[in-house]
């Protein structure tokens, strides 16, 4: 909920800080509420599963599976609540993310298309304590993770 009330803060702040008009504050509004009909529906398609353990239960391993229709940058979006909400759940903890996803390029000498799995890492592990901003630590890691694509993207010439 603590998440919820920030982020709600946040977008307050931003809609008074860029609203001209009541009229301008209506509309986003209603394009706000019809945003929230389709909620349940879209944030319920993602679930985070506990997989693998090692070490005695010190390890644990979560996984969100993808679905079709998402980039990185909008999936790593999606799934931001699930995550922040484990994060809250286990504090701590030395946490860590990994997207991994299947990249497509052309190869020039072929023209035939390629397709390969990568996994972009958020690098090192980052501490999650009990007093840890949840949202900025999984913003940190989401960021790492697009960063390491991006790097992947001009060296390989993939998209």
């Amino acid at each position: 909920m603590e998440f919820s009330k920030k982020t709600f803060n946040k977008c307050t702040n931003w809609v008074l800080d860029h609203i001209r008009s009541k009229q301008e504050a209506d509309e986003l509004i209603d394009l706000f509420k019809e945003k929230i009909k389709h909620l349940d529906t879209k944030k319920n398609t993602f679930e985070l599963k506990e997989g693998k353990s090692a070490l005695k239960q010190f390890a644990t391993h979560y996984t969100i599976d993808g679905k079709a229709g998402y980039n990185a940058e909008s999936f790593l979006r999606e799934v931001k609540s699930h995550v922040v909400d484990k994060l809250e759940r286990i504090p701590k903890t030395k946490v860590k993310m990994v997207l991994k996803c299947m990249m497509e390029r052309t190869n020039i000498g072929t023209g035939k298309e390629e397709t390969e799995e990568a996994c972009f890492w958020s690098e090192e592990p980052e501490i999650n304590l009990e007093t840890t901003d949840k949202d900025d630590l999984y913003e940190k890691m989401s960021d790492r993770i697009k960063e390491n694509k991006a790097k992947f993207e001009r060296v390989e010439g993939t998209g």
